[in-house]
C-alpha cells in the first residue's frame, strides 16, 4: 500500500505540472509538462520528528534546509523508461510509459492523450489493475482550486491471494510561494498541492475476508524548472479489523539530477546571480557576489547532493579577495565581490555553495573533478 500511495500522488502531481503566472502572481498548474522517458532523478527520505507541512495560503514560506537523511535506506533512484521495455509490459499494455523504482517495483502510466492516465504498477509480491482509472482536474488549477475523482482496482498477488480496491481522492493547490530544500532554492514560483486519499482495499482469504481502510494526506512542493516535486510530505494511518491503527510519516525531497525542463540555477529569484568559476574546479573555487547584494555578515558552507554540510563556514576562507568589475557579458559591466574557496579537500564530485547574507539565501551547484 505504501508504493501505491506513493504512486497515486506522483501521478496526481505530474498531471498538473508546470508552471505559469496569473495576474496575482501565484503559480497555475498546466499540462504542458509530462512525464518524459529518459528521465531520472533521485529522492532522499529524511527523519521525521518535529517535521511539519507548515501553512498554506499566499506568499508562503517554506524551510526545509535542516531535513537530516534518514539512517538507513535513505536513497531512491527512479527511471522513466518506455512501459515496452519492463518484463510485466504484456499485464499492462495500454501503458506507454512506466516509473521503474528497482527490480520488483514499476509503475504504469498512459500519457498518450496529453493527460496522465493509471493504468497499473508491479509491487513486491503482485500486481494493480486499474478497472476505472482517474484522470486528473480541472487543469489549469489555481490557488484554491479542487478536484475530486475515484477509483476502482483488481488486486492480484503471486500466491493466488486476489482482492480489490476502491477509493477516491481530493486534491487542492492550498498555497504558493518559496521553499528551501537541502538542495534546491525558489523563490516565489512555487505552488503546494494537498492531496487526500482514501481508499479501502478487500483481500479475499479463508476464513474470512480482510478489510484495510486508509486515509492518507500528502502535500507536495512544485516549481516550474523541474518535472518532479521539490519535497514530498506525507502523513496518514492504516485501520484493520483486530489490529491497532497504524500511522505512518515520511517525508523525501529531491535531488537535482537529469529532470530539469528548462536551464537555469538555483539562486532566490531576488539575488541576482552569483558566479562560481572555475566550475568543474581541482584546488580552488573563485565565487563572485553582485556588490549590491554583498551585505555582512557572509556565512558559507558546502553540502554535498543529499543536503549534508560537508564544510562549516567556521572552516572556510570567507574574506573577500577582491572588488572590482567583472564583465559577464559582451558591453555588461557589473561590480562583484570575491571569494576564494579551497577545495583541494573534497572528493571529486556534485556539491552545492550556500550562502547567507543579510537579507538574501544564495546557493548553486560546482563540480570537483582532477
Amino acid at each position: 500500500m505504501t508504493l501505491y500511495r506513493i504512486l497515486l500522488r506522483t501521478i496526481i502531481a505530474f498531471a498538473f505540472l508546470g508552471t505559469g503566472q496569473c495576474v496575482f502572481g501565484q503559480p497555475l498548474f498546466t499540462k504542458n509538462y509530462l512525464p518524459r522517458v529518459g528521465t531520472n532523478y533521485t529522492k532522499i527520505f529524511c527523519q521525521t520528528n518535529n517535521v511539519r507541512p507548515g501553512l498554506g495560503g499566499g506568499s508562503s514560506v517554506w524551510d526545509f534546509s535542516g531535513l537530516v537523511p534518514r539512517q538507513t535506506n535513505s536513497v531512491q533512484p527512479v527511471e522513466v523508461v518506455t512501459a515496452s521495455v519492463t518484463p510485466l509490459f504484456s499485464l499492462f499494455q495500454q501503458s506507454n510509459i512506466a516509473f521503474k523504482e528497482d527490480d520488483t517495483t514499476t509503475i504504469y502510466l498512459n500519457t498518450t492523450k496529453g493527460k496522465i492516465n493509471k493504468t497499473g504498477e508491479a509491487i513486491p509480491g503482485g500486481i494493480i489493475e486499474f478497472t476505472e482509472t482517474y484522470d486528473v482536474g480541472p487543469i489549469p488549477i489555481k490557488y484554491s482550486g479542487l478536484a475530486k475523482d475515484s477509483y476502482t482496482a483488481n488486486l492480484k498477488f503471486f500466491n493466488g491471494t486476489k482482492g480489490t480496491r476502491t477509493g477516491t481522492v481530493h486534491y487542492v493547490n492550498d498555497g504558493y510561494g518559496t521553499i528551501n530544500t537541502p538542495t534546491i532554492l525558489v523563490d516565489d514560483n512555487v505552488i503546494r498541492l494537498r492531496i487526500i486519499d482514501l481508499y479501502t482495499d478487500s483481500i479475499f482469504t479463508k476464513p474470512k475476508t480482510i478489510v484495510r481502510s486508509v486515509r492518507d494526506t500528502t502535500y507536495q512542493w512544485y516549481a516550474s524548472k523541474y518535472s518532479m516535486p521539490l519535497l514530498e510530505y506525507k502523513s496518514g494511518v492504516v485501520v484493520q479489523s483486530e489490529k491497532p491503527d497504524r500511522p505512518y510519516k515520511s517525508v523525501w525531497y529531491l535531488v537535482d539530477t537529469n529532470n530539469r525542463i528548462g536551464s537555469g540555477s538555483s539562486e532566490t529569484k531576488t539575488s541576482g546571480q552569483i558566479v562560481l568559476t572555475p566550475n568543474p574546479v581541482k584546488d580552488v573555487l573563485m565565487v563572485q557576489i553582485p556588490a549590491k547584494l554583498h551585505t555582512l555578515p557572509v556565512i558559507m558552507e558546502i553540502r554535498d547532493m543529499t543536503g549534508r554540510v560537508i564544510v562549516a563556514q567556521e572552516q572556510m576562507n570567507t574574506s573577500p579577495q577582491y572588488s572590482g568589475t567583472q564583465t559577464s557579458q559582451p558591453k555588461t559591466t557589473q561590480q562583484m565581490v570575491y571569494y576564494s574557496i579551497p577545495a583541494l579537500q573534497l572528493p571529486n564530485g556534485m556539491y552545492i555553495l550556500r550562502i547567507r547574507l543579510k537579507d538574501t539565501l544564495l546557493q548553486k551547484q560546482f563540480t570537483v573533478f582532477r
